[in-house]
């Protein structure tokens, strides 16, 4: 694969070393040592906006843990190698418009309440909180990320967090709050059981947390293997979940479930009919024959991943309310 447009990062294949990779030879949720093995990411690079990223010369595999079901990657992209992408990479990313007026109606219906202080985890530029100004929901509302978009300040109405969920030494305000979303977020954590202490601490006792999630036990990863899944290849995603393993380690923290639903992704919902058409044209390729199909891809020149079914239900969304 062509790495000439890393160039614009100044990390050309040959400057990105091992210590630019976390390798995981233990489970990031219950720490078990007994993987199992999975198949390798095809190809041999990322591609993240403008930025091509070599895989590491060992290559990158989806190993699942047996104790608790989860899938993880071999190798994942260290904290600073991602925080250097972003800062150059994500807001040409970040350009989703998504309105978010099902899940705020969702949540207002359970929280009966029109002043909510609200911490979106992974707030892009700002699309969930601009939602909430727009539908009339008073109370703060607050951002978590990398890096902070130069749109973000017109939707703020409380603080911003520069950094990770799962960082051990998160500095906020310390006044909790009454809701945290995390919308496409979990996949993206170095330490789950970190993250999920610091939404202890960041939400009151009876307050809610609202995760979205790729649902690894959906048909396609299931069929025709993770590491083929088109949502593993993606730089900035490095474990997987299932409703299982996703319940389990929210109830260790002091979370019940509410509710529970698998559905499409989010912004599939938005999607033109034509777009759908010819995602489904391209899915009905991979399903004849996906070898030929990637065949086809790599010879043309186009990114060698998985199509994206439109119609799938390949995502989780859970409501967990904090009970102590």
């Amino acid at each position: 694969m062509d790495i000439l447009n890393f160039n614009k990062l100044q990390l050309v294949s040959t400057q990105l070393e091992t210590k630019d990779w976390k390798f995981q030879e233990r489970c990031p949720v219950c720490n078990c040592l007994n993987l199992i093995k999975g198949e390798f990411i095809p190809g041999d690079a990322y591609q993240f906006g403008d930025a091509t990223i070599p895989f590491p010369p060992e290559g990158i595999a989806i190993n699942k843990c047996p104790a608790c079901h989860l899938y993880y990657k071999s190798a994942i992209p260290t904290g600073s190698l991602l925080s250097k992408i972003f800062s150059t990479e994500a807001e040409k990313v970040w350009s989703d418009n998504y309105d978010f007026v099902d899940e705020i109606a969702e949540i207002t219906k359970l929280t009966n309440s029109q002043s909510l202080d609200v911490l979106d985890i992974g707030v892009g530029n700002g699309c969930l909180l601009k939602s909430f100004k727009k539908q009339g929901i008073n109370g703060k509302r607050s951002g978590l990320d990398v890096v902070k978009h130069q749109k973000l300040d017109r939707y703020l109405h409380g603080e911003f967090i520069e950094g990770l969920i799962d960082d051990p030494e998160l500095k906020w305000e310390g006044k909790q709050y009454d809701l945290v979303t995390m919308f496409d977020v979990i996949e993206h954590l170095y330490s789950p059981i970190q993250a999920f202490r610091n939404l202890q601490n960041l939400i009151k006792t009876g307050g809610y947390l609202t995760i979205e999630t790729g649902d690894v036990e959906n048909y396609w990863p299931q069929t025709y293997d993770p590491a083929n899944w088109w949502y593993v290849n993606l730089f900035e995603h490095h474990v997987f979940w299932s409703q299982k393993t996703l319940v389990q380690i929210a109830q260790q923290h002091g979370f019940s479930v509410i509710s529970c639903t698998v559905k499409p992704h989010k912004t599939r919902k938005n999607e033109k009919w034509l777009t759908k058409i010819k995602m489904l044209v391209q899915v009905l390729g991979y399903t004849l024959n996906p070898h030929l199909y990637m065949q086809l891809k790599q010879y043309f020149g186009k990114k060698v991943i998985q199509p994206w079914n439109p119609l799938a239900k390949d995502h989780l969304q859970l409501v967990l309310q904090k009970t102590a």
